[in-house]
């Protein structure tokens, strides 16, 4: 139509008329529909999603059990389903306020309504999730799930592997992220567009790497999808384009992403629960200073991180007393209660336990969802277990070191406990760390500039010798 768009130099147009080219649109979505729906090949064998026992029992008992910003996030969807046309949706609720189950819903509202043709919904999502979201659909929302086996490039494969891709039609079929690859030269691609497909933790895939292509290239292929995070923001926003291009009925760069990002599902709900951050400051000894020091007169790269591991050595020993003290506190009030201890390393993490193992029962990253979870008072996780559980709510303090990250990864572990379903009014997240030392400057980084990665030696350009020479004990 001429009038709505004219070619300027193809494949680009110019927009006359953005009103007009929005009707022009929505009658050829609506036409494609009709021809969709009224195809004699249309249907999965006469089934349909709202005639599925298992799915009406899930939303019913679902149902009852939303809260009004979820209910909210649902109808916003729907509403830009019927307005914009969209092929997806980009939802950000924070950790702990029913990410999950809201776009369960969704997915099976949208089904029941445009789904005849859709077979299966498909869950991608990254390591260390996968367990507690299997438990969340079969256990906490009853809904019919399956865990796509792992495929093998051997001839023989390993007990729970299989050779060729096993999807299950009106199902959710959870497939693991890293291995979307092999998945989509068995098929996964042209499975896709049967399929409404939840991309779980969204910004865990938004490097340009092989593994993240191939969740772009599904993303593009199916007929409808939710990308959903509570930390959209990474480096820089450039990351978030391409997803959220996806979103959009009009085409999004640099220039307009802002306007893109305003039309995000984006609901927030003011939990009845206090955070208060506190800083203790462990006095920096001489055996510290002097290593410093003659670490600064050498030259290259690894003396950042070698200046790091000499001040957290020398820290960890106050870590344990803040967390155990803490601990007992929790448990004089919560006997179930305790401390989220995080470690920057699985050795670090292995030290911390043998310290805190003196003083009370100490756990690790599985004791969390163990039979008998509740008797560690502190339990003790590496910074990379930033995602996917919900069992550590029933701690009151996490207690951690100041340790090179992103500013994503700090706000999802301080997630896993202040979220839906903890019984305090206050939890604390506690930073313990050397005073004047290189991991001090690194959680004053944090404080005032929590939006982007930094690295030790970038840190290092700042960390001067005159600093250094200030720090003569007195």
């Amino acid at each position: 139509m001429p009038v709505a768009l004219r070619p300027s130099m193809p494949p680009n147009f110019q927009v006359l008329n953005p009103i007009l080219l929005r009707i022009l649109e929505k009658w050829i979505m609506e036409g494609v529909q009709q021809g969709t729906s009224s195809s004699p090949q249309g249907g999965l064998e006469g089934s349909h999603w709202k005639d599925q026992k298992l799915w009406k029992e899930m939303e019913s008992h679902a149902s009852l059990k939303l809260m009004e910003h979820q209910r909210e996030a649902i109808d916003r969807m729907m509403e830009r389903d019927q307005e914009l046309k969209c092929g997806g949706h980009f939802l950000i609720m924070d950790t702990g306020h029913g990410k999950t189950v809201t776009s369960l819903l969704y997915a099976y509202r949208w089904l029941c309504l445009h789904g005849r043709n859709v077979a299966r919904i498909l869950w991608i999502t990254p390591a260390g999730t996968v367990e507690n979201l299997l438990k969340q659909l079969r256990s906490t929302w009853h809904c019919p799930t399956h865990l796509v086996p792992r495929i093998s490039q051997a001839k023989k494969p390993k007990v729970g592997e299989t050779l060729d891709l096993v999807l299950k039609d009106f199902m959710v079929n959870v497939i693991h992220a890293d291995h979307l690859r092999t998945a989509i030269d068995k098929g996964l691609a042209v499975q896709a567009t049967s399929s409404v497909i939840i991309f779980d933790e969204v910004d865990e895939m938004y490097a340009p790497t092989l593994r993240t292509s191939a969740a772009r290239r599904l993303c593009q292929n199916c007929p409808k999808f939710v990308a959903q995070t509570a930390t959209p923001m990474r480096k820089n926003e450039s990351q978030l384009l391409a997803w959220l291009a996806d979103t959009c009925a009009f085409p999004v760069d640099k220039r307009n992403w802002l306007v893109a990002a305003s039309g995000m599902v984006s609901l927030q709900l003011e939990l009845s629960i206090s955070a208060r951050e506190e800083e203790v400051l462990v006095p920096m000894v001489d055996a510290v200073r002097d290593r410093c020091r003659h670490l600064f007169a050498s030259h290259g790269a690894a003396q950042w991180l070698e200046m790091a591991r000499v001040v957290q050595e020398h820290t960890d020993a106050a870590m344990v007393q803040h967390a155990v003290q803490a601990a007992k506190q929790d448990r004089s009030k919560h006997p179930y209660g305790g401390v989220l201890l995080v470690a920057d390393s699985r050795q670090h993490a292995e030290k911390l336990m043998k310290l805190s193992a003196v003083h009370l029962p100490t756990g690790d990253f599985a004791s969390l969802e163990a039979s008998d979870a509740e008797k560690f008072a502190v339990v003790v996780v590496t910074k990379d277990k930033d995602r996917g559980y919900n069992s550590a709510r029933r701690l009151g303090v996490l207690v951690t070191g100041a340790y090179p990250g992103n500013a994503a990864s700090r706000h999802q572990l301080r997630g896993r406990l202040r979220r839906l379903g903890q019984r305090r009014k206050e939890v604390r997240f506690v930073t313990v760390c050397m005073e004047n030392s290189i991991l001090h400057l690194l959680h004053q980084r944090h404080s005032a500039v929590d939006t982007m990665n930094i690295s030790l030696e970038q840190l290092g350009q700042r960390f001067s010798a005159e600093v250094l020479n200030g720090l003569r004990a007195p």
